[in-house]
């Protein structure tokens, strides 16, 4: 890989220049030529880490060797004189530090993941001491209960170092100074937290150096968050092409947005359709609308104001929305979709009203036998008061019965209760849908079962099941 860029200049010439060849495998250069550009240190993946420009001006860029994308930029430092971790993607780097134990909490950081580590579990990284520095920044997000945390950090050559920070039972951004006097030039830091916590974002630099961290959505790869040495982020959303929708400060307050729009789209809007649909066009009954013609690029800032034919009108910024007449009869909806982009389109489309048919007068029964024997239906009575109905097993399924209140009595053939070694009986008859009640197997009853006052006043459908087990296992839980 280069390791090095030279640069030759003369404003009157140089009549000595020769120019740059390679003999017998050694480069050969004139000696005019000067270092401009120094390439220090590459990752194992050929990513190009830390550089300086010959005149001690550093920067190393932290690179995701899936993706190619930045994750972190430093200014004044080295590579071996940082340490950085976001829990986001692999980084063969070098400034990642080690664990001693905890897990990962996909998309649950303050951006992207995060890591939870119990208390007095210690990260390390060993570090190159960068030589201008006094002091070191050690900076992190952290989710901490509510309450005093300590934290406790262990320098070569130095004693035991403690802070003390707040936790607020969220996300927050935490920053300490670390005086670097009496640490070895090549020095291990460790670190742990006197409670359990979540953590995201770890950052141990020299305090001349600039910092930013970068997010990115791990599907489109499009940019998230960035995040700069003070801890204050902006934040971005992306279209589902990548592409930056809107920005955000720290405090998610929209700082710009942007629109999209393609030769295509320029040149042939898609025109307005608006439809009316629901289960019943009855009175009363809410009718879903939609206007539709616009697509994802081109529907920024579109509003739509509706006129529904019956005195009523709406504006809306997206293309539904629902509508209730009062009156029987023939409506034209009218909706007009403005846009700043491609001016102003109306359509219209017409619905019928009708009044909704009466509610039926009967409940309809079904029969269920879930047993193998022992366990059917021969007669159910319903009994309102002055007339009784019965029905047989067979009759029940699809019989549609007069609303009202009734006394119900089940008689079943066979008469044991059911037993898992033959497979036979039953357990409990059990009537659901416009009733839920149960009745378990009862020997002393001769396998009828009464249930009384019941209210079938109210059309639907009323299930009557046999099952193999009691009313506590047969029924939903």
């Amino acid at each position: 890989m280069p390791a090095q860029s030279l640069k030759f200049f003369s404003a009157d010439g140089d009549a000595a220049f020769t120019p740059y060849q390679i003999n017998a495998g050694t480069p050969v250069f004139y000696g005019g030529y000067v270092p401009a550009t120094n390439y220090v240190t590459y990752d194992y993946f050929g990513n190009l880490a830390t550089v300086n420009d010959a005149h001690k001006h550093v920067s190393t860029t932290v690179t995701n060797y899936t993706t190619n994308a930045v994750e972190a930029t430093f200014s004044n430092a080295a590579t071996n004189e940082v340490g950085f971790m976001d829990f986001d993607v692999p980084m063969i780097q070098g400034t990642n530090f080690d664990w001693g134990g905890g897990s990962y909490i996909t998309n649950g950081g303050h951006s992207g993941n995060g890591f939870a580590i119990n208390s007095g579990v210690a990260f390390t990284k060993t570090l190159q001491k960068n030589a201008q520095a006094v002091n070191y920044i050690f900076s992190f997000w952290a989710n901490a209960p509510v309450g005093s945390v300590t934290l406790t950090m262990n320098l070569t050559g130095v004693s035991t170092i403690t802070k003390t920070y707040t936790g607020t039972g969220g996300w927050k951004y935490y920053s300490f100074t670390i005086p670097m006097t009496g640490v070895t030039s090549s020095f291990t830091l460790s670190f742990s937290n006197s409670v359990n916590i979540a953590i995201d974002d770890i950052l141990f630099y020299p305090e001349n150096c600039e910092v930013n961290t970068f997010n990115y959505d791990p599907y489109t790869l499009a940019l998230r968050s960035k995040t700069n040495t003070n801890g204050i982020s902006t934040y971005y959303t992306n279209d589902i092409w990548g592409r930056l929708l809107y920005t955000y400060d720290q405090d998610k307050n929209l700082l710009s947005r942007n629109t999209y729009v393609t030769p295509g789209d320029q040149q042939n809007p898609l025109p307005l359709t608006v439809t009316a649909q629901g289960y019943n066009l009855y009175t009363g009954s809410p009718i879903s609308m939609g206007a539709s013609g616009y697509t994802s690029c081109t529907n920024t800032g579109v509003v739509y104001q509706w006129n529904f034919g019956d005195g009523g009108t709406a504006t809306t910024p997206s293309g539904g929305i629902t509508h209730t007449y009062a009156a029987t009869g023939t409506y034209t909806i009218t909706v007009t979709a403005t846009s700043p982009l491609y001016g102003t389109q109306t359509v219209t489309t017409s619905v019928t009203i009708t009044t909704a048919p009466p509610p039926p007068t009967y409940v309809i029964l079904h029969y269920n036998n879930y047993t193998t024997s022992n366990g059917n239906i021969t007669n159910v009575a319903f009994n309102n008061g002055s007339t009784t109905i019965n029905l047989t097993g067979a009759q029940l399924e699809g019989y549609q019965l007069a609303l009202g209140t009734y006394t119900i009595t089940v008689t079943l053939s066979g008469g044991t209760q059911y037993n898992s070694s033959t497979d036979s009986g039953y357990g409990c008859v059990y009537l659901s849908g416009n009733l839920n009640v149960c009745r378990d197997y009862d020997v002393h009853n001769t396998n009828t079962y009464a249930f009384l006052s019941s209210n079938l006043t109210t059309s639907g459908s009323l299930y009557f099941s046999i099952y193999k087990p009691n009313c506590a296992n047969a029924l939903p839980q």
